[in-house]
């Protein structure tokens, strides 16, 4: 789940848009990570779908 939590002068949730939004990711045999995920909006204020993806690559200086 993911959404704002206000503008610049007032915290809060209203008038902001709020998702929910499952995250499927693949580690390519190349040293590549594919994700994928699909959002869906919860209110009014929100898009009704979003599709969000990435390809990523993975640093060996990192990974132990």
């Amino acid at each position: 789940m993911y959404g704002a939590l206000g503008d610049r002068y007032h915290l809060g949730l209203h008038d902001t848009s709020q998702y929910v939004a499952p995250v499927a990711a693949w580690n390519l045999p190349s040293g590549w990570t594919l994700r994928v995920s699909p959002g869906f909006g919860l209110n009014d204020r929100s898009h009704r779908f979003l599709m969000r993806w990435g390809i990523f690559p993975r640093f060996s200086a990192f990974v132990k």
